[in-house]
């Protein structure tokens, strides 16, 4: 036996097996390995970016609803202000009355005491 016999029969037994295919597709495989770790990793990139962009959505609700929130209280708190202003304008500074102070509102009654008695002007 002698070495030359001894490849032939190897190369034979390879050919036959299939075994050249792993070397003329080598490249392919490798290739196509490539291509799917790249789509796992854009699916995973996709998952992360669908999850950050539902927690800014979430975010940005709660956002709102505070706006609103401070918006209706900033409405009621002016509503409040402006109904004591108009009650300080109103105030019976007198305790009787019958001298109003200040005059307008005369035949009307007043706030503080609930008399009727018109004004002296």
């Amino acid at each position: 036996m002698d070495w030359t016999t001894v490849y032939g029969s190897l190369i034979s037994s390879i050919a036959s097996c299939g075994g050249f295919s792993v070397f003329m597709y080598y490249r392919e495989n490798k290739r196509q390995k490539q291509i799917a770790n790249e789509a796992a990793a854009a699916a995973q990139w996709r998952e992360l970016y669908l999850e950050e962009r539902a927690t800014n959505d979430r975010k940005d609700d709660k956002i709102d609803g505070l706006y609103k929130t401070a918006n209706d209280l900033r409405e009621l708190l002016n509503e409040e202000r402006r109904q004591n202003a108009v009650l300080k304008v109103w105030k019976c500074e007198k305790v009787g009355c019958p001298d109003r102070m200040p005059p307008f509102g005369a035949k009307e009654r007043c706030r503080k005491c609930g008399s009727e008695e018109s004004s002296k002007q």
